[in-house]
């Protein structure tokens, strides 16, 4: 299916993999529509660079998704024409995306739901088992564990049949301060001038 699978069950080596294809990818975009507007570019690259096949069953608590994720801000600030330390809350929101980390925590979330309400009594069972049971010794169980405490969700919202995946983009956006929303609107605005998208009148 196209996931790496080592011998001490490590994700190091597809981690590293689709960082590699992702790299490869955000190149082509910058190179091949170098010139187009920067809106345009972003939607480009969340479209064709961001799938990440197979991302459901990593463990999140991987070191190199951190990796993953500098890769991934580095290619946005390149869209962006902005510097490296741009805080990566403005690019995440000049993108009208949420971060990478949290893209992955609720693909993973929603895999791990479809598996606890799966219509096989097996894959039921199994997953049920590591969720609840085994907890921090399956990959599964961590998982859930990292996604409801960054969501600040308890492991019933998290797991349950009422959980929607808005419930996660509301509470990314209850975190951002409105401060930081102002200065992500000054930023579009400066960018636009920039590239002469939108131009200054004076009145004399």
């Amino acid at each position: 299916m196209g996931h790496i699978v080592s011998e001490d069950g490590d994700d190091k080596s597809d981690i590293l993999n689709r960082r590699g294809s992702f790299i490869g990818q955000a190149n082509n975009v910058v190179f091949w529509f170098g010139k187009l507007d920067c809106r345009v570019k972003i939607k480009l690259l969340k479209a064709y660079c961001s799938s990440f096949y197979g991302s459901e069953l990593w463990d999140l608590g991987n070191e190199n998704i951190n990796a993953l994720c500098t890769t991934w801000h580095q290619a946005l600030h390149r869209v962006w024409k902005l510097p490296y330390n741009c805080h990566r809350i403005i690019i995440d929101l000049l993108s009208n995306s949420l971060s990478i980390l949290d893209l992955l925590c609720k693909r993973s979330l929603m895999f791990i739901r479809s598996c606890l309400f799966f219509n096989n009594s097996l894959v039921r069972y199994v997953s049920h088992n590591a969720v609840f049971y085994k907890r921090m010794r399956s990959s599964m169980g961590r998982n859930v564990q990292l996604c409801y405490e960054r969501f600040n969700m308890s492991l019933a919202d998290a797991t349950g049949s009422l959980f929607s995946v808005t419930a996660i983009d509301d509470v990314c956006r209850d975190k951002v301060d409105n401060d930081v929303i102002r200065k992500v609107e000054c930023i579009i605005e400066l960018v636009m001038i920039r590239d002469n998208m939108l131009q200054l009148t004076s009145d004399v």
